[in-house]
């Protein structure tokens, strides 16, 4: 797309056909001048930096047209105090305004004019014939983004660029009268990133970092999108209306929890309910990275018992590949319900608790089986696998994660050996590396 296109920055363009602008500073101090064009308006208000809070430090958002950027042109003040610019078109053939801004040797905004037809329709850019306008710039004040709340110059500017706000390096300009709850804007922002605050995702364009954190959802959510400490990771969270670079799952307080990627695939996106059933469909996928165990028992005559003498069953189960050392275990009776990742240690196997405890060997990478008694039915190597999840814990840099894997459970007989592993998801016939690994920076 080539846009509007600057055919010359001369005293002299000739009769070429074009928009001449022929900027008149109205100030000996103004040595450079910026033109923007945008090529259409695609808002009405603009939140100004900081970050929008629920108590915003500049008030709420002013009211105005927000203009996206699609060129902008500079040029020196020529030795006759002017500057006369030749604008053509290119795939944009009109602009629905014009922001010329004067420029003294430091750098700061001190004059200004705002170009528009007086009906409100767009500046035509002729292809064939030529067309004048002289642009006389008027004094304007270079306000502090940061208080503009407080300002009371008329007209004034803020600009900014992400989190550095009032030099040279701005894309985001603001042209503001009034003050108070009675101020009013004309804003200009690159297209793609009108408010210029660089989120990804953007849930608002015309609003710097918006939080906003009311939502009508309830439970918990998914989320993928990347997040500082747990990268790509798919991560449960709680829903929220909409947060700039979070979208619509914020983290949970606390411990960040991670879920395989398939979690994500099938539960998640913003305002998408993060649900009991949503996680076993997940599960249940051929993707999904998962930790089975085949535990052998024995009928004692009195229920069943492991076929070690010990009651307790002590399996092998290594994540230091995946986790390095630092990470204990967790059980995670109520998770699945209801969705919440706290609990004791004992699984639900069969639709029942208290049939099979796990927990962590103090010092070793292995998992510990223990039977309960006094439960009913008692486990029965006829029992099909069965299904409940393991939370692994890991600290590192004072960052706590913990990490959620499906865990199925089979019951054998003693001719069988008791053992633990790690089963790595198919995606399209090809193993498939789960990105929960890099929750641990891995």
């Amino acid at each position: 797309m080539r846009g509007v296109v600057l055919a010359c920055v001369l005293a002299a363009c000739g009769n070429d056909a074009g928009l001449l602008l022929d900027v008149h500073p109205g100030d000996k101090d103004v040595v450079r001048v910026d033109v923007l064009l945008p090529g259409d308006q695609p808002g009405h208000y603009m939140g100004l930096p900081p970050a929008q809070l629920a108590t915003p430090v500049n008030g709420p958002k002013i009211q105005g047209p927000v203009y996206a950027v699609a060129d902008t042109v500079s040029g020196e003040v020529d030795s006759s105090g002017a500057l006369r610019v030749l604008l053509t078109p290119g795939d944009i053939t009109e602009v629905p305004a014009i922001l010329v801004i004067g420029y003294d040797a430091n750098a700061t905004p001190i004059r200004y004019a705002i170009v528009g037809e007086p009906d409100g329709s767009s500046i035509p850019l002729p292809h064939t014939t030529s067309s004048h306008i002289v642009v006389n710039l008027d004094p304007i004040t270079a306000s502090p983004v940061m208080n503009e709340a407080n300002a009371t110059a008329s007209p004034r500017m803020v600009r900014w660029l992400g989190k550095t706000y009032d030099d040279a390096s701005a894309k985001c300009f603001g042209v503001i009268t009034g003050s108070g709850t009675a101020r009013a804007g004309v804003f200009f922002g690159p297209d793609g990133d009108l408010d210029c605050d660089m989120a990804r995702p953007e849930c608002d364009d015309t609003f710097f970092l918006k939080i906003n954190t009311t939502t009508t959802q309830t439970g918990q959510c998914a989320t993928d999108h990347a997040d500082e400490i747990t990268a790509d990771a798919c991560r449960v969270g709680d829903p929220v209306a909409c947060i700039d670079n979070v979208g619509g799952c914020k983290p949970l307080v606390g411990p960040a929890i991670c879920v395989p990627a398939t979690v994500c695939d099938r539960c998640g996106g913003g305002q998408d309910t993060f649900d009991d059933q949503c996680f076993l469909d997940a599960a249940a996928d051929q993707a999904t990275l998962s930790v089975a165990c085949d535990l052998p028992v024995m009928d004692t005559g009195n229920g069943y018992a492991f076929c070690s003498s010990d009651p307790q069953q002590q399996l092998p189960l290594d994540f230091g590949p995946y986790l390095g050392t630092g990470f204990g275990l967790d059980g995670v009776a109520g998770f699945i319900a209801p969705p919440v990742l706290v609990g004791s240690s004992t699984l639900a196997l069969n639709g029942l608790d208290a049939q099979l405890a796990v927990g962590a060997m103090a010092g070793q990478h292995a998992l510990l089986f223990d039977v309960q008694t006094g439960t009913a039915p008692v486990i029965d190597p006829a029992l099909p696998s069965t299904t409940a999840v393991l939370a692994v814990g890991f600290a590192d840099a004072g960052a706590d994660r913990v990490l959620v894997l499906p865990f199925a459970a089979s019951f054998t007989d003693c001719t069988h050996t008791a053992s633990c592993r790690i089963v790595t998801g198919v995606k399209n016939g090809s193993p498939y590396t789960d990105p929960i690994w890099h929750c641990v920076g891995r």
